[in-house]
């Protein structure tokens, strides 16, 4: 699944920027609910691809 949101994230860029606050708040809800030292569903991912898009602000 984390592949899969950074896929869908770059396969609908043709909806605009306005869906880039969908994806943060979906990986804010699930980095919420990951348990501790979980990295995989912690989706580091589309973290990154969120980043580099500008739309969310580098952690660490």
């Amino acid at each position: 699944m984390p592949d899969l949101a950074v896929t869908l994230l770059h396969d609908t860029s043709h909806l605009g920027r306005t869906r880039l606050a969908t994806f943060a708040q979906f990986l804010a809800t699930v980095q919420s609910l990951a348990k501790e030292g979980d990295s995989y569903y912690r989706y580091p991912a589309l973290e990154m691809a969120l980043q580099a898009t500008g739309h969310l602000a580098e952690s660490g």
